[in-house]
């Protein structure tokens, strides 16, 4: 029997995912887009042969933790009006949008300490604005792929082609303070303080409709904040630190934290289940205010933390964000000729997305010695797109992982689909961005960096790592890329064991910038640098290794001979000087991080 083939696309993903103050806002937003989408898959299950999204299980339908793309492709009969069965999915994606819009509502009533502006709201919650869908349709006239080619082309077409509706804003009324693209449905009435510190609305901040769904759906329970993550590893460090008498001081602040009911419960973790802001010393007194707490026991545990602070650097206020994206996935969907071979793929894409839940979360390390016992966010992890938040000192090892899997779990499953014929058999690969930045700085901010990394891990040839380091002084952000094939990671952590064990100065970094300078260097992305003969290799090289000669460790020795070698082997051009100069850079922070939460570099990360 002839067949069409039905592609959808569903949105918005700038609405859901990419506006967000708190981690809850954007974890629950990928969510929503998520089970939106999946509401609309499970639709089109009934009506013909869903190719993807595929699970190999069928437990995973009910699974809310397994995301889903959002892209759907259905097979379906000649004879079958395509238009209403597309009309059947949006109706499902509207209905689960509702349902999720429905009890937010209700539990901002409760929980918000605000009066909400029901018309407005209404307004706004509308299923058909919101919702952005596309669909197109063609019939298999030749073969399937063909099909398939087409109606990717005329999908993308009418996504372009998108609907503009007519701007219903209200003069006078404050706009979002995620994104000020609508206005706030919160009216300037107080209620008195939310009751529920997870989904806090902050007394001046302003929520359209879509912010509310993301702050107060699903389930109350505390979600672990950017600042948690940034002082996990001092956490995890003095755990594992076996000193009495700091033990003693860290006893007397966690029992003050406790009883003061400063810190909101975070019981995401074990070490310290409260809201890491309260370590720094910057935000203890804004905190303070905020819960109006005073009297005594807060000078106490300001007094506690500063003795505490005597001993031990505070903790190093950094986070990393994790962004990656599969390489060549067009290609790779080009060579499957036909729609089992894509299910197959789409369920080997659904298996890895299971797994990186595992690999951020290190389920694998729960009963491992403080320095490895870390728990990292998954915000969204559907088919080969990944976004999580890590603590800094187990970005790189979160990130190798990841792309070993990816290819582990998608190299058998292509030779299967491609073992009857010559087409292309190459496996994909995974280009990952980190980005670090101050845990205090705009979600926004953190996240456009992590972007910016995974466009450079991207590069032209695909297969990269790249880490951005983004001070909170304003200096200029540090970028380090690298084919994965070249172990830049294993790199980096040489480098950060060099820093630990004092073999490498700290100020190496800055004596190779001041090199590169004196050479006419422009900076490491100055592409003429790499196709200039000036300076010669030899003279490049020569000039290196007199460098390193002429430094001294902590304690007063030279540099070590392997360790010269080694260093002096990465630079044969100019730009080659300024990589160098960055990626030790960044071995230097990333080094504090390992020292603050104890790690010694022996600590392995499991599946």
């Amino acid at each position: 029997m002839n067949k069409q083939l039905l592609g959808i696309s569903i949105g918005p993903v700038q609405d859901f995912i990419a506006s967000a103050r708190k981690t809850r806002d954007l974890w629950f937003g990928s969510y929503v887009l998520s089970e939106i989408c999946k509401a609309a898959a499970e639709v089109l299950r009934e009506q013909g042969e869903l190719i993807y999204p595929s699970f190999a299980r069928e437990e995973d339908w009910e699974d809310d933790r397994q995301n889903t793309a959002n892209k759907i492709l259905l097979e379906i009969d000649a004879g079958v009006d395509a238009r209403l069965v597309a009309a059947r999915a949006k109706d499902a994606a509207i209905r689960r949008w509702e349902e999720f819009a429905k009890e937010a509502l209700e539990k901002a009533k409760r929980e918000s300490g605000r009066r909400i502006d029901e018309e407005l709201w209404a307004e706004q919650v509308r299923g058909d604005d919101v919702i952005e869908f596309y669909a197109a349709w063609v019939p298999v006239v030749a073969t399937y792929q063909e099909a398939r080619v087409r109606v990717e082309r005329l999908l993308a077409g009418r996504k372009n082609l998108r609907d503009f509706q007519p701007v219903q804003g209200r003069f006078g009324v404050a706009k979002s303070s995620l994104d000020g693209a609508r206005e706030s449905v919160f009216l300037e009435e107080q209620l008195g303080n939310s009751t529920v510190s997870a989904r806090a609305v902050k007394e001046r901040e302003h929520l359209d409709a879509i912010g509310v769904v993301k702050r107060f759906g699903g389930k109350a329970e505390s979600y672990v904040s950017v600042v948690q993550l940034a002082v996990d590893p001092w956490v995890r460090g003095i755990e594992g630190n076996t000193d009495p008498q700091i033990q003693g001081k860290w006893k007397e602040v966690k029992q003050l934290v406790e009883t003061t009911g400063i810190a909101d419960p975070k019981k995401n973790y074990r070490y310290f289940p409260y809201d890491g802001s309260v370590l720094l010393p910057s935000r203890l007194d804004l905190l303070a205010g905020e819960k109006g707490i005073i009297g005594p026991d807060i000078q106490s545990l300001r007094d506690a933390l500063n003795d505490l602070y005597k001993t031990l650097q505070p903790p190093i206020p950094y986070v990393a964000v994790l962004s990656a994206d599969g390489d060549r996935m067009g290609q790779t969907m080009s060579a499957i000729q036909d729609a089992r071979g894509h299910q197959l793929f789409s369920q080997a894409l659904s298996r890895f997305a299971r797994e990186v839940r595992d690999i951020v979360e290190n389920k694998g390390a729960r009963q491992s010695s403080p320095a490895a016992a870390f728990t990292g966010i998954l915000i969204y992890s559907g088919g080969d797109d990944v976004l999580a938040l890590l603590p800094v000192d187990w970005a790189l090892d979160v990130a190798r992982l990841l792309h070993d899997r990816f290819q582990v779990i998608l190299e058998p499953v292509l030779e299967a689909i491609h073992a009857d014929s010559s087409a292309l058999r190459a496996v994909p690969t995974l280009s990952v961005g980190i980005g670090i930045g101050h845990c205090l700085e705009p979600m926004e901010d953190l996240l456009n960096l992590a972007r910016e990394a995974e466009r450079c891990a991207k590069g032209d040839d695909r297969n990269g790592l790249a880490v951005f380091l983004q001070m909170r002084s304003g200096r200029e952000t540090l970028g380090f890329r690298e084919r994965w094939d070249k172990n830049p990671d294993k790199k980096i952590e040489e480098k950060v064991k060099g820093f630990l064990s004092g073999k490498i100065p700290h100020k190496v970094p800055y004596d190779l910038l001041q090199l590169a300078i004196a050479y006419g260097g422009k900076g490491v992305n100055d592409p003429g640098q790499e196709q200039s003969s000036w300076p010669p290799e030899k003279l490049l090289q020569a000039d290196i290794r007199r460098l390193f000669e002429r430094k001294r460790t902590r304690s007063g020795k030279v540099l070590e001979g392997p360790l010269i070698d080694q260093l002096s082997a990465e630079v044969q051009t100019l730009g080659d000087v300024y990589r160098l100069s960055t990626s030790l850079l960044l071995a230097y922070h990333v080094a504090r991080s390992w020292r603050q939460s104890g790690r010694t570099g022996k600590e392995t990360l499991s599946t």
